[in-house]
Order: C-alpha cells, then structure tokens, then sequence
C-alpha cells in the first residue's frame, strides 16, 4: 500500500512539473466513486495491518473484487492529477471514507440518527432558527 501511495504522491508531484502527462479528464478513468471506494478500503486494510503495510496479494484481492487493477488508480491520478482542486476533494472522499469505516458506533446506536432526528446543534428542516428573519 505504501508503494501505491507514494507512487501516487509521485505523479501527484511531477504532474505539475511535466507537460507529458495528459490534462485533467482529457482520457476516460474508471469513474471517482470507484476510485474514492477502492482508495478507502485500501487505506482502512493498511491500517489494520500489522505494520501498516498491504501484502500485495491483500492489496491485489480487494482490487480484484471490486473488478479493478492497480493500473486503474495510477491512470485515474494521472489523468486528474492536474486538476488540484478536484484531486483535494478525491481525497477529502477518500479520508471521511476511512475515518466512517474505522469509527464503530457505540453500542446500541445507529450509524446515524433516524430520519427527522437533527444532530445536536442543528436545526431540523423547517424549525425556525432565531435571528434568521425568515418566517415559517
């Protein structure tokens, strides 16, 4: 894992730097939510290595049930590593992915709040918020 992450680092760096690699979308790739879903369950299966190191043949199964090669994810940071801002918000997926799949709920609870329930501090749809000077 540690190779696939620095070698994406790798293209992410020279991407600026050379004009051979191809513009951002400019090729088609396998789409983002494939790319974000692969990277997270790759990264929280490092995490739970000894070692934090993904035996190739680890890295090689999860990528194959999901119908995909390690070639898919370097051509996908190829063709939008060019693009920053899209790239930041990839790996914005990518973390949030990691850290849901890596916080169990406590006992008893729900991944999330049902339906019409506000997390705390937020108010539900259609509650009249003070001093917003909308009426309801």
């Amino acid at each position: 894992m540690h190779r696939v992450a620095f070698l994406l680092l790798l293209i992410f760096a020279s991407s600026g730097c050379e004009r051979g690699f191809p513009t951002a979308g400019s090729e088609p790739t396998i789409p983002e939510d494939e790319f974000v879903e692969a990277m997270a369950e790759l990264r929280t299966a490092t995490f739970r290595q000894e070692g934090g190191t993904l035996p190739v043949s680890e890295r090689d199964e999860i990528l194959r049930r999901r119908g995909l090669a390690p070639e898919d994810l370097v051509k996908f940071a190829e063709v939008h590593g060019p693009d920053v801002p899209f790239m930041f918000a990839v790996w914005a997926r990518v973390d949030s992915a990691v850290v849901a799949a890596s916080t169990p709920s406590p006992p008893g609870e729900a991944d999330s709040p049902p339906p019409g329930d506000a997390p705390p501090g937020v108010a539900p749809p259609g509650a009249a918020v003070p001093g917003d000077g909308i009426e309801r």
